[in-house]
């Protein structure tokens, strides 16, 4: 039995934006998993009437595109996984949920590119692309590199259950 049968990519944390606003509700949204349209449209609406830095259009940018992603709307996810990248390129968040969204729509080459990038940013120290990348990995028929990146996700956070049980069930 492969990974993916066994898991599905884990949507890395939505990006937290300050301040109690449309932004934010948008966040928590996310971060809940709350992809209705009423939390939708508040990301709409802080992104069209809200003062946000670049930062924070970036990750309101990226919560939307989690909250379509969960709700089946892929196009508009990879829309604004896209603009979010364009406003900060290294933004790891989005970068893991459109590889995560490429993995759902059986994009793995796609997947692998932003998971590495994913590394890159974030120094080789993120848990969950390791995680992530090895489903990709696995469905590209590369299993000693799947089964290697289960190893570095378990390494960096041996205390991940999920992590754990994945590479104990890896055949």
């Amino acid at each position: 039995m492969g990974l993916l049968a066994l898991s599905a990519p884990l949507w890395a944390g939505a990006e937290t934006v300050l301040g109690v606003s449309n932004a934010q509700r948008c966040f928590e949204g996310a971060l809940a998993g709350q992809s209705s349209l009423s939390t939708i449209e508040l990301c709409t609406k802080a992104l069209e009437i809200e003062n946000l830095s670049e930062k924070d259009r970036a990750a309101t940018y990226t919560n939307r595109g989690i909250l379509y992603g969960q709700s089946g709307r892929a196009e508009r996810a990879l829309g604004d996984f896209g603009r979010a990248l364009e406003l900060s390129p290294g933004l790891i968040h989005a970068l893991i949920n459109r590889g995560n969204l490429f993995v759902r729509l059986k994009r793995f080459t796609e997947a692998m590119a932003d998971y590495d990038q994913a590394l890159f940013y974030s120094e080789g120290r993120n848990a969950l692309v390791y995680f992530n990348r090895s489903l990709a990995q696995e469905q590209l028929g590369r299993k000693k590199a799947a089964r290697e990146d289960l190893l570095k996700a378990v390494q960096l956070e041996p205390e991940n259950i999920r992590f754990r049980e994945a590479l104990a069930a890896f055949k």
